[in-house]
């Protein structure tokens, strides 16, 4: 069933550069650009739909494997999540509250790679002011180096959306999905949904991110969610 997108979304997938590779060979839903760390990005439509994100990904995660690209140390994976639409100042609090509550685990989640640290940092003290004082996501026009934070709110000025930027690069298209089904979670649960988190309580595990993303209330992208995020701990 070709569902429609709660909340629209784009990808990046940075992998090394190979001369086998042109951009008639990838999906139409995939642009193929070159990025100054990593090598190749291979840059998506802004999916509104289910089928064309999951077959046109599948189809771009196989296309630059087969060409011989290979994911090192300065590769990413960037999603985009529309949010242009959420005009509520209270659940853009609700969503930088559960990024925040959850920043420690979801880079627990990931393999540590010391060499892109500069190209994907932690939240700042200074971000809450920003909000404690009506301007939200202003914040990140104060300079560049907002922008290399892991939840990168400059994009909501430019695209209409929020950059996730901390997970590594892969051509695991299964990879990439479950982050996008676990983003629409949480999206859908910080906007649309009664969350309340406790922001002292540090005492965060992926069962409880799981609880607090509302994975059982989504019939589209919970169980695919939920799934990831307990076999990502698992290995882990």
């Amino acid at each position: 069933m070709n569902a429609k997108l709660q909340f629209p979304v784009g990808i990046e997938i940075e992998a090394s550069k190979s001369p086998r590779l042109t951009n008639r060979m990838l999906p139409p839903e995939y642009e193929l650009g070159t990025d100054s760390t990593a090598g190749w990005e291979a840059r998506s439509i802004k999916f509104e739909n289910t089928t064309p994100l999951i077959e046109g990904t599948t189809k771009a995660c196989q296309v630059m494997t087969n060409a011989g690209c290979e994911i090192h140390h300065k590769c990413g994976l960037h999603v985009h999540i529309g949010f242009k639409q959420i005009g509520d100042l209270s659940a853009k609090y609700r969503l930088f509250r559960f990024v925040s509550c959850y920043e420690r685990l979801m880079f627990e989640l990931m393999p540590p790679w010391e060499e892109r640290a500069t190209y994907c940092t932690k939240l700042l003290n200074g971000m809450w002011e920003s909000f404690r004082r009506g301007e939200g996501f202003n914040y990140w026009k104060s300079g560049a180096d907002a922008r290399r934070l892991w939840f990168n709110g400059a994009a909501m000025h430019e695209h209409g959306t929020v950059e996730f930027r901390h997970m590594n690069g892969t051509l695991d298209h299964d990879e990439i999905l479950g982050w996008v089904a676990t983003l629409q979670c949480i999206f859908n649960a910080t906007t649309h949904l009664n969350v309340k988190l406790d922001w002292m309580n540090q005492r965060v595990t992926p069962q409880t991110l799981i609880r607090d993303m509302k994975a059982d209330e989504n019939p589209i992208w919970g169980r695919r969610a939920s799934n990831f995020i307990l076999a990502k701990a698992e290995r882990l």
